[in-house]
C-alpha cells in the first residue's frame, strides 16, 4: 500500500491516515506507512500519524523502532511527544529504546525542551531498569544539570527506590535549596518510610523545614 500517490483530493489521504491509525494497535506493520507521513503539511494527516504512533505494542518490529528513533529529536513538540510516549509503552522489552533516550538527554548540546521531554518520558516506561536508575542519579548529583530535568529524575528515582539501597541512599543524601526538589524527596522518602528508619528520621527532620509548601504536600 503506498500513499505517494498523485491524488488531487487531501481529503481521500486524511481519510486514509485515518482509517491506518485505528488498526494499528492489532497490525503494528501499518506504522511502516504511516512513518514517511509524519512530517505531511496536512495538520490533520499529522495527527492521524500521531493517534497511531500511541497505539504501538510491544509486536512493532525493531526496524519500525529503528525508523522513529530519529524523531525523538524532532523539532514538533506533538509528533515528538507521540512518537516518545508511544516508545515508552515498549521500552520494557526494548532496551535499546531506553539507550537512545539517555544518550540524547546526557548530550547538553541537544535542544534543552528536548531533553526535558524525554527525562520526563522515562517516568512513563512500566519498569525501568538498573541502568536507568544509574542514570537518574548521575542527573541528580549532576550539579551544573538543568532543574527541570533533576527535578523529574528525582521523582522518577522516588517512584522506583523501593529495594534498591543506592537509590534510597541518594534520596536521603540530597540536601538541595530548590524548594521543588525538597518537596519531591520528601514525598519519595514517604513512599518508603514505611520499611526504612533512615527515611522516617529524615521525613522528621522535613517537618521542621521552614518551607510551608513542604508541609502542605
Amino acid at each position: 500500500l503506498n500513499l505517494n500517490i498523485d491524488i488531487e483530493e487531501k481529503v481521500i489521504k486524511k481519510k486514509l491516515t485515518n482509517a491506518l491509525s485505528k488498526i494499528t494497535k492489532d497490525n503494528p506493520t501499518m506504522i511502516n506507512i504511516l512513518i514517511p507521513h509524519i512530517e505531511d503539511e496536512n495538520k490533520d494527516i499529522r495527527r492521524n500519524v500521531i493517534e497511531a504512533l500511541c497505539n504501538i505494542n510491544e509486536t512493532l518490529e525493531k526496524e519500525s523502532i529503528k525508523a522513529l528513533i530519529p524523531y525523538l529529536k524532532y523539532k514538533d513538540k506533538d509528533i515528538r511527544m507521540g512518537i516518545i510516549m508511544g516508545l515508552c509503552k515498549i521500552a520494557k522489552d526494548n532496551p535499546e529504546i531506553t539507550d537512545n533516550f539517555i544518550e540524547i538527554i546526557k548530550d547538553k548540546k541537544q535542544d534543552i525542551h528536548i531533553r526535558r521531554d524525554l527525562v520526563f518520558a522515562l517516568g512513563g516506561i512500566s519498569k525501568i531498569s538498573l541502568k536507568t536508575i544509574e542514570f537518574l542519579i548521575y542527573l541528580i548529583n549532576d550539579k551544573n544539570q538543568d532543574i527541570y530535568i533533576k527535578r523529574d529524575a528525582v521523582s522518577i528515582l522516588g517512584d522506583n527506590a523501593e529495594g534498591n539501597l543506592e537509590a534510597i541512599n541518594i534520596l536521603l543524601s540530597i540536601k538541595d535549596k530548590d524548594k521543588e526538589i525538597k518537596r519531591r524527596v520528601a514525598k519519595a522518602l514517604g513512599k518508603i518510610a514505611k520499611n526504612n528508619l533512615q527515611a522516617i528520621n529524615a521525613l522528621i527532620l522535613f517537618l521542621e523545614d521552614k518551607d510551608i509548601d513542604l508541609k502542605c504536600n
